[in-house]
């Protein structure tokens, strides 16, 4: 099954106000994630429009921003190790005219391993909060600052902490 665009909903205000646009293009950035992650065929040239051509991406696994000429590889190599991967949204804050904060749950399937997360497949069904920072420069994403929770994932697929060794 293909990937289907579609606008998620309509912010309050006037049309021409940035924070109704600036709304309308996070809403149309988010839209893919949403509509079954970005191994949905189409996904990622819809998520890709959004985006300025310096458009930077960080989160707890890439520390190191990843800029949008690396991105396409990223989230293809990404979705391998859950390519059931989707996104529900809790909730959408402009926090200015320009940024916003995206709060979401992910539910997926560890099927595979990538880079990311260097470990074997456990096949276990899991679903993690999560939150974005995005930051618009016109009408496009400029940045976006991903956030997750690293230890309900890990702790879903099975795996425990185990205590340090004590300092000497």
């Amino acid at each position: 099954m293909g990937f289907s665009y579609k606008t998620i909903g309509t912010p309050m205000g006037k049309e021409d106000s940035l924070l109704y646009r600036g709304t309308m293009v996070v809403k149309n950035w988010m839209e893919p994630w949403m509509a079954g992650g970005l191994s949905a065929a189409g996904a990622l040239d819809v998520y890709f429009a959004t985006l300025t051509p310096d458009s930077r991406y960080t989160d707890p696994n890439f520390p190191k921003p990843v800029l949008a000429p690396s991105l396409k590889e990223r989230w293809k190599e990404e979705f391998t190790a859950w390519p059931d991967a989707r996104f529900e949204s809790v909730s959408l804050d402009a926090i200015s005219e320009h940024a916003w904060v995206w709060r979401w749950l992910m539910h997926a399937t560890h099927t595979g391993s990538n880079k990311a997360v260097p470990i074997p497949p456990t096949g276990r069904s899991y679903t993690v909060p999560g939150s974005n920072f995005i930051e618009l420069r016109g009408d496009l994403v400029s940045s976006d600052l991903g956030y997750f929770d690293r230890f309900t994932l890990l702790s879903q697929l099975g795996y425990t902490v185990k205590p340090p060794a004590p300092a000497s």
